[in-house]
């Protein structure tokens, strides 16, 4: 009888560990799926916000593309901190080294050749 006892424990405790590793299993797999829904979902905001920008673009800035363009890298550019110069004639592109003793390295525009 003891043997048969000890034997029914094994199978039971047996079964307990199969049961929590599937458990386990079925957890991960509903958290993977979960989390692969969600980079679907940003994907396709993340396009449908593209095109909208786009046809805004076309329909509203047709003549103004480049005036678009230099809006959105002023904007990117200044949620990363960066620092203009500004002059009289718009932005100067200057280098600010930032090394507490006031550098500035001005960067001279590129003058093209015709030949």
């Amino acid at each position: 009888m003891e043997r048969q006892a000890a034997i029914k424990r094994a199978e039971g405790s047996k079964q307990s560990a199969i049961l929590e590793a599937e458990g386990r299993a079925n957890a991960i797999k509903t958290v993977a799926e979960a989390e692969a829904s969600k980079i679907k979902l940003i994907a396709a905001a993340d396009a449908n916000r593209i095109e909208v920008v786009n046809r805004a673009a076309q329909e509203y800035f047709k003549e103004n593309a480049i005036t678009l363009k230099q809006l959105e890298v002023t904007q990117e550019a200044m949620q990363e901190n960066t620092k203009f110069v500004i002059v009289e004639k718009g932005t100067n592109p200057t280098l600010v080294l930032d090394g507490g003793n006031g550098n500035t390295l001005p960067i001279k525009p590129k003058i093209s050749k015709m030949t």
